[in-house]
């Protein structure tokens, strides 16, 4: 599947430039960046909606555990 994004002058210019520095192309650094947004936004939407059903909590201990950062 394919999207075609329209972006303001302003933010191109600023992708294109990020892009520059970091050596990649401007796509490659909006495919990431969108990427990463929408896991961060999925995530942020996952504990809204466990707030407000009230799910029992995980402990920090036992989610370093699961993620093997206990080490």
């Amino acid at each position: 599947m394919s999207t075609a994004l329209k972006l303001d002058a302003e933010t191109l210019h600023a992708l294109e430039k990020v892009a520059r520095r970091a050596g990649k192309s401007p796509e490659t650094l909006a495919r990431a960046a969108l990427r990463e947004f929408v896991e961060d936004y999925w995530d942020m939407l996952e504990v809204k909606h466990r707030a407000r059903s009230r799910a029992k909590s995980i402990p920090w201990t036992e989610v370093k555990k699961q993620l093997g950062l206990d080490r």
